[in-house]
């Protein structure tokens, strides 16, 4: 089963301009998520890597100062099962 993420990346961007960001992660099995920032000039940035236990599970995920507007958020979700679910958020 997919791992669901709300906001919905195609709800609209997300505001790069806040301390942070807030997601709810909604899963059927124990899954590893990890979030990163890409930048437009190309810079990784590692934000956050949390377990999620089946359910609904809230992550407030803090965004460094100085992101730059057209970066995106990258939410990487692996379950147990190996099924992997990817979900990327434009920040603006």
């Amino acid at each position: 089963m997919a791992v669901s993420v709300s906001p919905r990346p195609g709800d609209g961007p997300l505001s790069a301009k806040g301390p942070t960001i807030k997601l709810s992660v909604t899963a059927t099995s124990l899954t590893t998520v990890t979030v990163s920032i890409l930048t437009p000039s190309g810079d990784y940035l590692a934000i956050d890597d949390a377990v999620v236990f089946p359910g609904s599970t809230t992550l407030i995920l803090s965004i460094p100062p100085g992101v730059p507007p057209g970066s995106v958020l990258n939410v990487f979700a692996e379950e147990q099962d190996g099924s992997v679910t990817t979900h990327n958020y434009k920040l603006k």
